[in-house]
């Protein structure tokens, strides 16, 4: 207070000295903000759901800054714990607060009825939680734990899901409440790992494979890439080989209750080059346009020029999607890509397209259906990650913003020797 008094007594002698301008200072009291109890997992999801719904990686096993976790398993007590925390917010953390934890399922029951919430309320017997938390002086947060019997999580596994309920409620008498109800939800799906993967090569090494995981709910995973001692951990890995052949690679995923499921595939590893369009012809086709520079046949999307394009019919009777065309490559391959071009500098064509295979142009294996970028003029890679083995090969464009389509080049990466 006497500090206030100098500078009040200052100002007033500063003006009645005649100085120029003169100043009041004076300092007011202010109350800080009312500290607040809340649960920041309320706030994650609608009413207050906090939905476990997903694995995360054996890395995030742990938890560290900036990599927040929804759950951890302890296989020694087969828990399914669930890390919450209660935090105060305001200027000041001064004070030290006795939190009260409950569960207080009503609030469920009233989200299933309002049709908010397809889940069951998690038995009694099934779930622990601390009665208390201490809020120490000075703290902004206490932590605590929800533990849930993973057996019955686990025997309880639908693989379309199933889903458990229950809401932590957080109380003190002593400071205003926050969001302090949340609503735990986990979907059993989680218990079992389904396990799958792709693989694509390497366009500028043909010995590297790329391996891509499909997998889900997996806790951790590990492959074989049949060659010597080779294994990787990572979730999506690549593995030169040393020569082509096939190789067995087997991809095990691990789930969050220890139960592993492998798949093994036969990768074939190919010396894969760009084929020779020589003596390819076109056996058939659905439209072309003979107004168009080189009248449009099909022709024009496997001569190597960039300038000639097949283009599909678009004077009346324009036909209807797709557009299409078959070439007879001669010789029997196994093939690795496509790789196509638009007519170029004109973005108005598909913006989807498909390739099929054939050994005798009758019987077709549909390879997929692709995006196809109508804004570049580079040539875009399609990836047959299968392999296949054909004579003949069909383009077929499937959707675009006007009612044709055109194509300047495809070409076709595959074994060569």
């Amino acid at each position: 207070m006497k500090n206030k008094n100098i500078k009040l007594w200052i100002a007033i002698l500063a003006c009645l000295a005649g100085w120029s301008s003169c100043t009041h200072e004076e300092y007011v009291d202010v109350e800080y903000p009312a500290q607040q109890i809340y649960m920041p997992a309320a706030n994650v999801g609608d009413d207050g759901i906090y939905l476990i719904d997903d694995v995360p990686s054996a890395s995030l096993s742990e938890e560290v800054p900036g990599n927040p976790y929804r759950f951890k398993v302890d296989m020694k007590t087969y828990d399914f714990i669930v890390p919450l925390a209660v935090y105060r917010s305001g200027i000041e953390a001064g004070g030290t607060l006795n939190i009260n934890l409950r569960v207080n399922n009503d609030t469920i029951q009233k989200l299933i009825n309002a049709g908010k919430l397809e889940a069951e309320i998690l038995p009694a017997d099934r779930y622990r939680l601390e009665k208390s938390a201490e809020l120490a002086d000075g703290s902004t947060y206490v932590p605590f734990n929800l533990l849930i019997d993973l057996k019955y999580l686990d025997d309880n596994y639908v693989k379309t899901g199933k889903q458990f309920a229950v809401a932590v409620e957080a109380q003190c008498t002593d400071r205003k409440l926050g969001h302090n109800v949340v609503i735990v939800v986990i979907d059993t799906k989680i218990m079992r790992p389904s396990v799958d993967f792709t693989f694509s090569v390497d366009q500028s090494n043909w010995k590297r494979i790329i391996f891509k995981s499909t997998a889900k709910y997996a806790y951790s995973s590990s492959w074989t890439f049949g060659e010597g001692d080779a294994t990787s951990s990572l979730a999506n890995p690549s593995h030169t080989y040393t020569d082509k052949g096939s190789y067995q690679v087997a991809y095990k995923a691990v789930g969050i209750t220890g139960e592993e499921v492998t798949v093994t595939k036969t990768i074939p590893v190919l010396n894969i080059g760009k084929l020779s369009n020589v003596g390819w012809t076109i056996k058939e086709y659905s439209s072309y346009s003979p107004e168009s520079p080189g009248d449009g046949r099909p022709e024009g999307a496997i001569d190597g020029n960039l300038s000639t394009y097949w283009h599909s019919q678009y004077s009346d009777p324009i036909p209807a999607w797709p557009h299409w065309f078959v070439v007879d490559m001669g010789e029997t391959h196994v093939i690795s890509s496509f790789v196509c071009y638009r007519r170029q500098g004109d973005n108005r064509g598909q913006t989807k397209n498909r390739f099929w295979t054939s050994m005798d142009g009758v019987n077709w294996n549909d390879q997929g259906e692709f995006d196809f970028n109508p804004d570049t003029n580079d040539g875009q890679t399609f990836p047959m990650n299968n392999y296949p083995t054909a004579k003949y090969f069909k383009y077929e464009a499937t959707q675009g913003p006007n009612a044709w389509a055109f194509l300047a080049e495809i070409e076709v990466y595959g074994e060569v020797e």
